[in-house]
C-alpha cells in the first residue's frame, strides 16, 4: 500500500460526493448522485450513486464492481478549497475527501472537486495497494449509464484489478510504498513491518534509483522490520523513551501517497498528544502530526534531532465513524523508539546508535540535515 494501514481512495466515491455538496451548498436538494470509479491500469470498473441526508452531512457513497462483486461504502468529508474562477461561480471551491471501505478488505482515500455548474464532478486517489483510481459524477443517470459503458470499453483491454487479501495469504495487491530511514553506516534501515509484510521484492530510493533491499528480520508483533542495502549513509539517532514527553513538539519525514503527491519527501509537524496508543497500548505514542498512506515505517523526530519513534498508523475513519458517529481528526500513531533499540541489538551485537548531535537548530535545519536518512520503500 502506499499506505499507512486501513486508507483507501476512490475516483467514484470523488465524484458523486461533489455532486451532493454542490447541491446541499445551493441548488435544489440532491439525495442520489450516479458515479463512477475506475482504476487507470486495470479494467475493473465501479459504478453507484452518492447519498444525501442533509447539509454536508450523512453524505455516503456506494458503489458496487460488477465482474468483482465488491462493495464499496463510505462517508464524505468536505472542504471548501480556493476557487478557481473569478468571481468565483456556484459550486467553484466546493471539495473534499473520501474514505471507502469494501467487502474485499481494500480501503480507498482520495480527494474530489465539483465542476463549477454543480451538474458534474471528478476526483482521484488511490487504494491501500497503491492502484490509482479516478472518478466522475454527474446527476443525468442516462449519461451516466453511458459514461459507464464508455469507461469499461476504454478498460477492456487492460488485466482485472488484483483480488486483496485481507488476511495476508499472499494474493496478489499489487506495489506498496512506505518510508524507511537509516539505522546504521553501512545500510540498515527500519521500517514497518506491514509495508514489506507480502512482498516478494523490496526496494528503496537512493538518489533517484531503486536499490534491492534485504529483509534482514521482521517483529510482525511490533509491526517493525530491519532492512538492509549496499550503501553508505548517515544513521539518525535513536532516541530513549525517558525524553517523549506529552505536549513536545516533533516532525515526521516520509513519502505519503507518492501516485497522488509524488516522490519528494514531506515534512509535517505536530506534537505528542499521549503517551499511550489505542485502548491505552504502551508500546505506542499518539501524535498530532498530520500522516497518510506511505508514511509508515517514517521516524519520528524530536527537537534534539533525535528519533523518539516510528511512524505506525492513523484511527480508522470508517470505524469510528460507525462506532461513535463522528470522522476522528488529526489522530496518529507511532511506536516508541525503545522498541527499535531492541529489534537492532537482536541482529546487531556491536550495534551502537548514533550520537545525539546537541543543537539549537529549527525545524528547517534539523529537515534538512537528516532528509537524506530517510528514503523510499516500495515493496512488490
Amino acid at each position: 500500500m502506499t499506505r499507512i494501514r486501513r486508507l483507501v481512495i476512490a475516483p467514484v466515491l470523488l465524484a458523486t460526493l461533489a455532486t451532493l455538496a454542490c447541491a446541499t451548498l445551493g441548488g435544489p436538494a440532491v439525495r442520489r448522485l450516479p458515479v463512477l470509479l475506475w482504476f487507470e491500469d486495470f479494467s475493473t470498473v465501479f459504478a453507484g450513486e452518492a447519498r444525501s441526508t442533509g447539509m454536508f452531512n450523512g453524505i455516503e457513497m456506494d458503489v458496487v464492481d460488477g465482474a468483482m462483486k465488491v462493495r464499496c461504502v463510505g462517508p464524505l468529508q468536505p472542504r471548501i478549497v480556493p476557487p478557481r474562477a473569478h468571481p468565483p461561480t456556484h459550486c467553484d471551491g466546493v471539495g473534499g475527501v473520501v474514505a471507502l471501505s469494501c467487502s474485499d478488505g481494500r480501503q480507498m482515500l482520495g480527494n474530489w472537486h465539483a465542476e463549477a455548474t454543480c451538474g458534474s464532478g471528478y476526483g482521484k486517489g488511490t487504494d491501500a495497494a497503491g492502484n490509482a483510481w479516478r472518478l466522475s459524477w454527474g446527476t443525468d443517470s442516462p449519461r451516466a449509464s453511458t459514461a459507464a459503458a464508455e469507461a469499461r470499453k476504454a478498460q477492456a483491454s487492460k488485466p482485472p484489478l488484483p483480488p486483496f487479501n485481507a488476511a495476508g495469504t499472499g494474493a496478489a495487491r499489487g506495489p506498496a510504498t512506505g518510508t524507511a530511514f537509516f539505522v546504521t553506516w553501512d545500510g540498515h534501515l527500519v521500517t514497518n513491518n506491514h509495508v514489506i509484510a507480502h512482498a516478494r521484492k523490496v526496494s528503496v530510493r537512493l538518489d533517484g534509483d531503486l536499490v534491492r533491499a534485504e529483509i534482514v528480520d521482521t517483529d510482525p508483533e511490533n509491526d517493525l522490520a530491519l532492512l538492509r542495502v549496499e550503501a553508505i549513509r548517515r544513521p539518525l539517532p535513536i532516541g530513549s523513551k525517558a525524553k517523549i514527553a506529552k505536549g513536545e513538539e516533533v516532525f515526521a519525514l516520509g513519502y505519503p501517497m507518492v501516485q497522488l503527491q509524488g516522490q519528494e519527501q514531506k515534512a509535517t509537524f505536530g506534537r505528542i498528544n499521549s503517551l499511550t496508543g489505542i485502548s491505552g497500548d504502551e508500546r505506542l505514542t499518539q501524535i498530532d502530526v498530520p500522516i497518510q498512506p506511505g508514511n509508515s515505517g517514517g521516524p519520528l523526530m524530536n527537537k534534539r534531532g533525535e528519533v523518539v519513534g516510528v511512524v505506525t498508523s492513523m484511527l480508522n475513519a470508517q470505524a469510528t465513524m460507525q462506532i461513535a458517529g463522528v470522522i476522528p481528526q488529526n489522530v496518529n500513531y507511532a511506536l516508541k523508539s525503545h522498541l527499535i533499540e531492541s529489534l537492532i541489538n537482536q541482529n546487531l551485537t556491536e550495534w551502537e546508535p548514533e550520537r545525539t548531535r546537541t543543537t539549537t537548530a529549527g525545524f528547517q535545519q534539523l529537515v534538512s540535515e537528516n532528509q537524506e536518512s530517510v528514503v523510499l520503500v516500495l515493496a512488490q
